[in-house]
């Protein structure tokens, strides 16, 4: 299924478009401005889920880099907690820094995981599965509708069967 199209107004980029468009000459501040946008963002349950199922295979999808512009990743967290060069992150985080050679860690890192995270997932589940009823699903992109900037791609969701 084609998902482009039904995501494309859930990036923040386009959300954050449509507010410029409607309210910005409608706040005095730059700081109101901040204020009501974040205010204004938000992810029903449903968009979430489409949002997950639009961009599983990751970084292998294009949908995955397009929806993960404007949020702050797991990927990101760690240089924005220690205040890592800020232009760069802000650049990472709203997709304006492509993959290219001066971000070979990214791609390697990419690379890497697009190689071993099915090798561990289908590990965990001959190790772990069949003996607690856990299955392992592949997931895209989880937005937290609660905080609609966070955002993580993890490797699978562990559910459990009850018998």
């Amino acid at each position: 299924m084609d998902y482009s199209e039904a995501i494309q107004d859930l990036t923040i980029p386009t959300k954050a478009k449509y507010f410029k468009d409607k309210y910005v000459c409608l706040i005095d501040n730059e700081e109101d401005i901040v204020d009501k946008f974040m205010a204004s963002l938000s992810f029903s349950s449903d968009d979430v889920k489409l949002i997950s199922r639009a961009t599983q295979g990751q970084s292998s999808n294009n949908l995955w880099f397009t929806m993960r512009k404007g949020l702050i990743t797991a990927s990101n967290f760690q240089a924005i907690m220690n205040n890592e060069d800020p232009d760069h992150i802000c650049s990472r985080i709203i997709g304006s820094e492509s993959l290219s050679v001066k971000n070979k860690f990214q791609e390697l890192a990419l690379d890497w995981g697009r190689r071993k995270e099915s090798k561990a997932r289908n590990l965990y589940q001959t190790a772990h599965g069949l003996k607690r009823n856990k299955c392992i699903t592949e997931t895209g992109l989880v937005v937290n509708p609660k905080y609609p900037c966070i955002g993580c791609s993890p490797d699978g969701v562990i559910t459990c069967k009850m018998p």
